[in-house]
């Protein structure tokens, strides 16, 4: 199994001790440390695992590793190896000796060391100092910083002077000629104006830049540089405040180290187990195979351990094969994988190897049966899951519309140009729907033919016939079905009303206002029925009557049904009454009264009748020929009349007048 593991080069520890132990602290100058002191047996791994070697004593200022590949970092002090074989490790790293300044972090208080400042508790003046845990503590407007070592040990807390290059610290200590010594010291503002400006001096020399504190009280940044010793066997370390503001310029210093650089190498030796099986190449199978896989393994190794997708699969430990039956699997990657050793523990790292099984669909396409639909449908076909969808036409969807006949077939590929593909075929047929139009409903005295209209088509009648064209022999309504393929549904039907009758209102006729005209329709054969409609009166039954009518002329038809029609032109005409000018009332019985031919024909009309000295001597205001004036006591002679006869003209009554003169001759009986 796979395991990452964090190795301590114990043997740079265990050398760094001996150095000190043993004088090395100042080595002779170009004596070289030790070399190849492995004081930790080797670690073992497997292939592919991974390893942390940690390199963290003495303090370093480099790192080298070597050899330079299946290593994270050839400078880190903690670079992880993943080597395939076993590889030793070799590490050059710059170190540094124990700190030659003696309470470099002010733990002992104010000693081992000089200072051109006051050292008091009161820290109100300028050029002042003194060794403690809290600058607040000494003056009352420094901030309450904790020192760097612990947080809560003593600092040098500083109230910096105006004047430049005043020591604020120093310190002599021994030192090997022609060495390369590093010097550090950490820094914070106490007041965060001004920040304090200070420059490191060996034996007098400026070393290095001015560095100066953050802005930010109580935060903390360290100052770092080498020297060369040269022909000195003494160094004169220094500190200097270069910041000649008298507001501000207030700080601390902490943690002093001034120490010797050093070369040191360790070798780390990692061995790497690798024993091989092999269980074949990755494979492809489709839902429903099987495969039976076999693993091959160096000699030695006779426990085997199945995996499938990381679970143990139960098969007996010595057996080299596994069936695999994709049915019990979901579509996808799936991993089998094995682990061999020889039974004991002397193999850390178990042979092993895995593979990967992909799964795939079987398709099964099915488009279903042959079929035919009318156009202008259409129809979806759906070759069911897939990667790939081919199709005899050119679509590569898994669905597609079909709106023309053919031949119609798909390839599916369950994967992605697999062996898992499968094919259906289907044939289509589209049929047009047939136009039929059997044409206006229609009514002719004789009967005539009636055609579907459309040829090389099959035909069904409502009356039993199979041919395009009837002749009906009766009225009623004649229905055809067309298609071009029987039982595909794809057909249309229509209807048309055919009555065989002769509608005749007879010849345009002239009438009296006052006459009464009766038009009469045919009536319906027996079995059939007849929608008679009057235009325009609206009348709906067989006959109309035509009576008091206003005069003018009349276009009247007559509809049926089924196209049916007849019409008729009918005058209407005022009639006037006939006005005799004599009349012998002698009881002959012949012209015996005074009649106007065609009064009854004008109720309510009045007659008024005079005598030659214009005395009325007869009235009536409905004057007809039942009340007619027989001239009863008058005597014979000219009698004048005037006559109101009433009337409609074009929609009102009215009174038209005549007048003239009667005579009235009795002679002898």
């Amino acid at each position: 199994m796979r395991k990452n593991t964090v190795v301590r080069l114990t043997g740079i520890l265990v050398l760094w001790a001996f150095c000190s132990l043993a004088g090395w602290i100042k080595p002779v100058s170009g004596t070289p440390l030790p070399e190849g002191l492995i004081l930790q047996p080797p670690d073992t791994i497997c292939p592919g695992d991974t390893i942390q070697l940690i390199g963290t004593k003495p303090l370093a200022t480099t790192y080298t590793w070597t050899p330079n590949y299946n290593i994270s970092s050839t400078t880190s002090s903690t670079p992880w190896v993943y080597p395939q074989v076993t590889t030793s490790y070799v590490v050059h790293a710059t170190g540094l000796t124990n700190n030659l300044i003696t309470n470099g972090d002010f733990s002992q208080g104010n000693v081992g060391f000089t200072s051109a400042y006051t050292y008091t508790t009161n820290l109100w003046p300028e050029a002042t100092y003194y060794v403690g845990t809290n600058p607040q503590l000494y003056h009352s407007n420094f901030a309450p910083c904790t020192d760097h070592t612990t947080g809560t040990g003593n600092m040098m807390i500083v109230n910096g002077a105006g004047t430049p290059n005043i020591v604020i610290w120093q310190q002599n200590v021994s030192v090997v000629p022609n060495t390369t010594y590093q010097f550090s010291c950490w820094l914070t503002s106490v007041v965060n104006s001004s920040p304090a400006q200070l420059q490191f001096f060996v034996n007098n020399v400026q070393i290095g830049p001015v560095f100066q504190a953050y802005a930010t009280n109580c935060s903390w940044n360290m100052f770092f540089n080498t020297w060369y010793s040269g022909t000195a066997t003494t160094a004169n370390i220094a500190i200097r405040n270069q910041n000649t503001a008298l507001s501000g310029n207030d700080f601390a210093i902490d943690d002093l180290w001034f120490a010797q650089v050093v070369n040191i190498k360790d070798t780390f030796r990692v061995v790497v187990e690798n024993p091989l099986v092999d269980i074949g190449n990755d494979t492809l199978l489709c839902m429903g195979e099987t495969l039976t896989i076999h693993a091959v393994g160096d000699s030695g190794l006779v426990n085997y351990i199945w995996y499938l997708d990381g679970l143990p699969i139960g098969v007996p430990p010595a057996s080299t094969t596994y069936t695999l039956n994709t049915n019990s699997l979901t579509t996808g990657q799936h991993t089998v994988a094995i682990e061999a050793n020889n039974g004991s523990t002397s193999v850390p790292c178990p042979a092993t190897d895995i593979i990967t099984i992909t799964v795939v669909d079987m398709p099964k396409p099915n488009l279903g049966n042959d079929t035919v639909f009318c156009e202008p449908n259409t129809i979806t076909l759906d070759a069911g899951p897939g990667t790939i969808h081919l199709w005899s036409h050119g679509a590569t969807t898994q669905t597609t519309t079909i709106s023309k006949s053919g031949t119609y077939f798909v390839y599916v590929d369950g994967g992605n140009l697999t062996r898992c593909t499968a094919m259906d075929t289907i044939v289509i047929e589209v049929v047009k729907i047939p136009l039929v139009d059997l044409g206006p409903d229609t009514c002719s005295s004789v009967a005539v033919p009636v055609s579907a209209g459309i040829d090389q088509a099959y035909y069904l009648w409502n009356t039993g016939a199979t041919t395009k064209e009837i002749t009906p022999s009766q009225s009623g309504v004649y229905t055809v079905t067309v298609t071009y393929k029987p039982g595909s549904g794809c057909e249309a039907s229509d209807s048309r009303v055919f009555n065989i009758v002769n509608v005749d209102l007879g010849p345009d006729t002239t009438i009296c206002t006052h006459e009464t005209l009766t038009l009469t329709a045919p009536l319906a054969p027996a079995g059939h029925t007849y929608a008679y409609l009057w235009s325009p009166s609206g009348t709906t039954a067989h006959t109309l009557v035509l009576a008091d009518e206003f005069e003018g002329v009349y276009h009247i038809t007559v509809d049926v049904g089924g196209g049916c029609t007849g019409d008729i032109t009918v005058t209407v005409i005022p009639c006037a009454v006939i006005i005799p000018n004599v009349f012998t009332p002698n009881g002959d019985g012949f012209n015996d009264y005074f009649v106007i031919d065609g009064i009854d024909n004008f109720p309510e009309s009045r007659l008024l009748i005079y005598n030659r000295w214009g005395q009325r001597v007869f009235q009536s205001d409905d004057y007809n020929s039942s009340n007619s004036w027989n001239a009863e006591g008058q005597a014979d002679g000219v009698y004048y009349y005037v006559l109101f006869q009433k009337r409609r003209v074009q929609g009102k009554t009215i009174f038209e007048e005549y007048s003239g003169s009667v005579t009235v001759l009795r002679g002898n009986p």
